[in-house]
């Protein structure tokens, strides 16, 4: 196997984790809050645990191993990327979790600002 795409698939997996750590992190926490005074049912734990690992394992591997084909240009990667997974994830939340789209959309947005915002300031101070 090349060394080279080694690295790339160990980079992946680290990626992952973060991903899956920071995104199943914030979504506990939005939806543990905004259902807090609300009607709307309350989602077991671990039905958020599997929709954040659901949301991960769902983008993630299209975002790194496929999109990068296809597009050369770092902003447009990111923001393609980014919109990518905040869509699929808005549907996976919503079926999951059956919170309203308002509701989805808003927890998808966040959980994906988090996890690149994390991976960026990671990159930033060297630590990844």
């Amino acid at each position: 196997m090349d060394a080279q795409r080694t690295v790339y698939e160990t980079l992946f997996l680290q990626g992952l984790a973060i991903t899956v750590v920071t995104e199943t992190t914030l979504l506990v926490l939005f939806v543990r809050v905004s259902l807090r005074d609300s009607a709307d049912a309350d989602p077991p734990l671990m039905h958020l645990l599997a929709c954040g690992l659901l949301c991960s394992g769902a983008t993630l591997p299209y975002i790194w191993f496929v999109l990068p084909r296809y597009i050369h240009t770092r902003s447009v990667y990111v923001v393609v990327a980014e919109c990518f997974a905040v869509l699929v994830e808005i549907g996976i939340i919503r079926l999951v979790l059956r919170l309203s789209w308002a509701r989805s959309a808003v927890a998808s947005l966040l959980c994906n600002l988090g996890s690149f915002g994390i991976g960026e300031l990671l990159k930033a101070l060297r630590l990844w």
